[in-house]
């Protein structure tokens, strides 16, 4: 279920235009989660953390898209 839940969150994204890359990524964690469960890494409390937080950055990536909401990001570079 995870594993499809970082799947719906990265092609959300993408329709948003929300550029994936470097960087801290809470979709990284969930993932890393995902990924983890089969092996027995992670407890029932972290893999609650994880769906609960995915179940919210879908809610919230369907609020922009509802709304059509348009998302421009800009590059900043270092000054000096």
């Amino acid at each position: 279920m995870l594993e499809r839940a970082v799947t719906t969150i990265r092609d959300m994204r993408e329709t948003i235009g929300i550029p994936s890359g470097p960087g801290r990524d809470s979709l990284l964690d969930i993932h890393t989660v995902a990924l983890s469960i089969e092996r027995g890494w992670r407890s029932d409390e972290e893999i609650r953390n994880a769906l609960l937080q995915a179940a919210a950055m879908i809610r919230d990536l369907h609020i922009v898209l509802d709304s059509k909401t348009e998302i421009s990001l800009v590059k900043q570079y270092p000054e000096g």
